[in-house]
């Protein structure tokens, strides 16, 4: 993982608040957080099945972005590497991916601001990003992190965005690599940034849409097929969370989600082995970390937000962790995966990205949601999400004076989950 000096490695930090001032996303269902947040409500899937060269004569399922990343499986016969640790096709498409799900974010950032075209979109009262984090797949190597960023930038100079690319080039990058917890790290790399640090960008984009990804997902028997219904279906999508660094839940300017800290565990062996009884150790513990993070009890969680896909593997481990954690709660359940298919190290940026839409224009908004990702290896994560309060006395800049003026000792007070009802 690479990482740049603006983070800090001491222990006492201001409490790590992250509000979600806005959220920008591209999927296989839609070309913006709001077009996919729309048909997942709507459980509209973009699903396609197709024998793919290379993979075998069996159709397998998957869920690609063809609007923004280009057809598959047309184009991927020239996906595979002739030698170790060539760029493979699904880098381009993850660059495609984040380039269009920063244009969706700075598209609502500008809309909201009324900020002109000719310069970056700072809302009034709220500063520009002052670092990014980039959360990508496992196996993107370093050089490739970096050559992607430079990609994505030039489709956002492409679009028209051409002040905006200038103003990301300029940040503070870190780039970290692992699966479906990569954005759950990603925010704890976050929180251990200086004190000084009050926005940022978290950034997270995945492609299984190569061969090279898949021949040996294929061969193990792990992808859905007519005579496999225990695989997975291989997604690919990326967001973009323009984040403020908040001391509570309150808000100034209409509903937002804030991330409290994440919970990160190793299960003894991965999760997806099925020559195991399933091993809900690692869940169950971040779980337990995450509502801890939030001064949460059990009875808070009004919402799961989960990378659930149906498969058996992922939700024996979700009911034997909920059984040990929230007994006798039944939270209602948002499986954003079972409309995108798995998208990896997207995975929790994601399914906020478009939570963060939910909350705007859902009758049935959430008021706290505990978002989780069970990845097939040994990794499990876990953060607790809360809806803001309104509250006209309390402007931005007083927000911000508050949080600079702050002891890094002071204990965050939070007020969504506590004084709203859990559930809507």
């Amino acid at each position: 993982m690479t990482q740049v000096s603006i983070f800090a490695d001491v222990s006492s930090l201001p409490a790590n608040l992250w509000r979600i001032e806005h959220a920008g996303a591209v999927t296989a269902v839609g070309s913006s957080a709001w077009q996919s947040a729309a048909s997942w409500v709507g459980l509209q899937k973009r699903f396609r099945k197709a024998a793919v060269p290379g993979l075998g004569d069996v159709p397998i399922t998957f869920s690609a972005c063809p609007e923004v990343a280009s057809s598959w499986p047309e184009e991927s016969a020239s996906s595979v590497s002739n030698a170790p640790g060539d760029a493979m096709l699904a880098s381009l498409r993850i660059a495609r991916l984040v380039g269009a799900a920063l244009i969706d974010m700075l598209t609502g950032a500008q809309s909201s601001s009324n900020a002109s075209r000719a310069s970056p979109p700072i809302c009034e009262g709220k500063p520009w990003p002052q670092i990014i984090v980039l959360a990508l797949p496992a196996w993107l190597s370093a050089e490739q992190g970096r050559t992607l960023w430079q990609q994505s930038l030039e489709v956002v100079r492409q679009q028209g965005g051409a002040h905006q690319a200038k103003a990301l080039s300029e940040l503070p990058l870190s780039v970290l690599h692992s699966s479906h917890t990569a954005a759950f790290e990603g925010l704890e790399l976050l929180n251990r940034s200086g004190p000084l640090v009050t926005a940022a960008l978290l950034l997270a984009a995945d492609s299984w849409m190569d061969l090279v990804l898949l021949q040996p997902e294929a061969a193990a028997a792990r992808l859905i097929t007519d005579k496999n219904q225990e695989g997975f279906v291989p997604g690919e999508a990326a967001a973009a969370l323009w984040l403020l660094r908040v001391p509570n839940t309150k808000a100034s300017d209409g509903q937002h989600l804030v991330l409290h800290p994440p919970a990160l565990a190793r299960s003894a062996f991965a999760h997806r082995d099925i020559t195991r009884e399933p091993n809900p150790d690692a869940l169950t513990q971040v779980f337990r970390e995450a509502l801890s993070q939030a001064g949460w009890k059990p009875e808070h969680v009004g919402n799961k937000l989960s990378d659930s896909d149906g498969s058996v593997w992922r939700a024996s481990a979700e009911m034997a962790a909920t059984a040990r954690v929230m007994k006798g709660q039944n939270p209602d359940e948002w499986q954003p995966a079972t409309v995108l298919g798995q998208v990896g190290a997207a995975t929790g940026a994601v399914h906020w990205a478009l939570a963060a839409q939910r909350l705007r224009h859902d009758k049935n908004a959430p008021n706290s949601l505990l978002s989780w990702a069970l990845d097939a290896g040994e990794l499990a994560a876990a953060v607790a999400i809360e809806r803001t309060i309104h509250d006209e006395t309390l402007t931005a800049t007083e927000q911000q004076s508050r949080l600079q003026g702050r002891s890094h000792t002071e204990t965050a007070k939070t007020f969504s989950a506590r004084f709203l009802n859990k559930k809507p």
